[in-house]
């Protein structure tokens, strides 16, 4: 980590794990990606009940997108700790 990301990374460690899983990876990845699916596959396959796949992405999705950012918290955290020593 540089000194701008290291700058970063403690702004964003102030508001909380819980914050940055929410917003990352639950808001930011999981509802774009699950939009984006479920427009892809409504046009490509359309099917009889429309309203039932783009539940299944969004779950599916928020459940990725909180693994993803628990684990980029735990990355940037192991190198925020070896580079602010």
């Amino acid at each position: 980590m540089n000194d701008k990301q290291l700058k970063n990374w403690s702004t964003i460690r102030i508001k909380g794990k819980t914050n940055y899983i929410l917003k990352v990876g639950i808001l930011g990845f999981g509802l774009i990606a699950s939009s984006i699916a479920s427009l892809i596959l409504h046009f490509w396959s359309p099917v009889e009940h429309w309203y039932i796949r783009p539940l299944f992405n969004l779950i599916l999705f928020c459940i990725v997108g909180y693994f993803m950012s628990k684990q980029s918290w735990k990355k940037n955290e192991k190198e925020y700790s070896k580079h602010s020593q």
